[in-house]
């Protein structure tokens, strides 16, 4: 599967005290065959394998905070 990043960010200052504020999205997507070779061979199997989409998202928020100052 390829997976597809977007990231984005930024730090301020308020006061005494810094931030830094981040946001991450990965995204993807795939067809594949079901694999049914990794069935037991007890499982009986009806019907021929089918293509399965497989979609993939993901969604990340950073927060970071720095007390006092560096002065």
């Amino acid at each position: 599967m390829n997976l597809y990043h977007l990231s984005a960010g930024s730090a301020f200052n308020l006061g005494t005290s810094r931030f830094s504020l981040g946001l991450t999205w990965a995204l993807g997507k795939n067809t594949r065959d079901f694999g049914l070779d990794s069935l037991p061979p007890s499982v009986p199997i009806i019907g021929e394998p089918r293509p399965v989409d497989t979609r993939y998202s993901r969604l990340v928020f950073v927060l970071g905070y720095l007390f006092g100052s560096d002065k």
